[in-house]
């Protein structure tokens, strides 16, 4: 908003006079009344109101937004944008703007990008410019009007908070933020609590036992949202609630230094099922953006690869006789194509379309149970192979795959 700097009736009659002395325009009074009328946000003012600022979820990372309604657009830092890019889908889209702050200060410009995130419980997807320096050490996104007014979000000042449809999420204050808060719709009777001390190793994970409050204990299952914090990784999932009342998961240390959680420390809240709003596989539309083949190669580079490596000896045919044989292993070399002997010259096919039919948009937190330690060796080793023909890649959600162990038959 707008806001000039108050003035009575005898000041307003001395600034004209000094603005036009002897009938001519004083230009330096002229440029000193403009430099009195400010623009500033209502979270600025000296009513001691909160910054309109909320925690934005991207899978396991949080981070601080400022809701402003007199951006036009919604930006974000590069430094964000590299984290989130770790662990989520990032579609970059063609754009090209210059970019000014109120001040008519322009901010280099680097990229645009859709992305999905979660305010609470709610699921949204939002185009964001991404600017090529940081601006900011107290929020790391700006949501613009365009995001409010597209999800028709009302900002309600004098109570400190935002109402997107039923639910309302309370501001952050202006201070240095805790190191691991927890989302401001939260209550107390929601709190998870540590059961026991846990020491968790650098860059290693640890099963946690967590306790959660008496009103959730007749669930049979709770959607658990872990508290944001940079040194630890705990994924959001369904839990089911065992007969003490605890649900079990995991966490990771992402720093080099050993971590120690204390018992009774707040780790988060948990939801009931019924109340919390599913995100559904519709709700928005994909851009195609999916490259046609599993690996780093082409069809051509694959066919090439898999003649050199096709020979003779790869066919049993002692079962034929000997005009069967040469028949039979000249169809069989001729069509080398559709025979592959390695993970790098594995191909793509669209006869089959994989598609996996969930309950929910949240992973079901199961005790892990790990592979024998004879077989890590050799598990790391095929997993790095994978990776190098680009068959898999490194978990973008908080989804995971088991390895399991099948025993070739002898014959």
């Amino acid at each position: 908003m707008k806001q000039k700097v108050s003035n009575n009736t005898s000041n307003k009659e001395k600034d004209k006079n000094k603005i036009k002395e002897n009938g001519k325009i004083n230009v330096k009074e002229v440029q000193k009344k403009l430099d009195e009328d400010v623009v500033i946000m209502s979270c600025n003012s000296s009513n001691n109101l909160h910054l309109p600022i909320i925690d934005l979820k991207f899978s396991d990372n949080c981070f601080a937004a400022l809701l402003d309604t007199g951006a036009n657009v919604s930006l974000i830092q590069p430094s964000a944008l590299e984290k989130i890019k770790e662990q989520n889908k990032v579609t970059f889209v063609s754009r090209s703007v210059r970019i000014h702050t109120l001040n008519n200060n322009t901010l280099p410009y680097h990229s645009a990008v859709n992305i999905k995130f979660r305010i609470g419980n709610k699921w949204f997807s939002n185009l964001f410019f991404v600017t090529q320096t940081n601006w900011s050490s107290k929020y790391s996104i700006i949501l613009g009007y365009d995001f409010i007014q597209k999800n028709c979000i009302v900002l309600d000042i004098s109570n400190q908070k935002i109402l997107i449809e039923k639910q309302s999420f309370g501001f952050y204050e202006d201070t240095s933020r805790n190191s691991s808060p927890s989302l401001s719709a939260d209550t107390e009777s929601s709190q998870v609590r540590l059961v026991n001390n846990v020491t968790i190793l650098p860059n290693s994970s640890r099963i946690l036992k967590l306790k959660i409050s008496d009103s959730f204990t007749n669930e049979k299952d709770v959607v658990y949202i872990p508290s944001c914090n940079a040194d630890i990784s705990i994924n959001e999932s369904i839990h089911n609630v065992d007969n003490s009342g605890n649900i079990i998961t995991i966490a990771e240390n992402n720093t080099s230094n050993k971590i120690t959680l204390r018992k009774n420390s707040k780790l988060g809240q948990v939801h009931s099922t019924t109340d919390f709003i599913f995100r559904d596989s519709n709700d928005f539309d994909e851009e195609p953006n999916e490259i046609l083949q599993v690996n780093t190669l082409t069809a051509d580079e694959i066919t090439t690869l898999r003649r050199e490596e096709l020979n003779a000896d790869d066919f049993n045919l002692e079962h034929l006789n000997e005009t069967e044989k040469n028949e039979i292993l000249k169809l069989l070399m001729q069509n080398f194509k559709v025979f592959s002997k390695s993970y790098q010259t594995l191909g793509y096919t669209d006869v089959i379309t994989p598609e996996f039919k969930l309950l929910h948009n949240f992973p079901i937190q199961t005790k892990p149970y790990p592979i024998p330690k004879i077989a890590h060796d050799f598990a790391k080793q095929e997993i790095q192979k994978l990776l190098e023909a680009g068959i898999i890649e490194p978990s973008t959600s908080n989804y995971s795959f088991p390895i399991i162990f099948v025993k070739k038959k002898s014959d």
